[in-house]
């Protein structure tokens, strides 16, 4: 079972958290001009989610682990 707990935010957090909402807007808005383009639709999808998830799992070991 995973246990969510939210602790103090670093400055690291926020400008991680900042950057992982900056490269989703950028992706969508790629992804978006691109099935305006006439992208299959399956494309659009798979970049999202390879793209994001790539990122969210290499950033998600460098948030903060502390607890309060």
């Amino acid at each position: 079972m995973v246990e969510l707990v939210f602790g103090n935010m670093t400055t690291m957090d926020l400008v991680m958290a900042g950057l992982t909402g900056i490269l989703s807007l950028a992706i969508l808005a790629m992804v978006f001009k691109m099935s305006l383009k006439g992208t299959p639709k399956w494309q659009a999808r798979k970049i999202v989610h390879v793209s994001l998830g790539t990122f969210i799992a290499l950033t998600v070991p460098a948030y903060s682990k502390e607890i309060v």
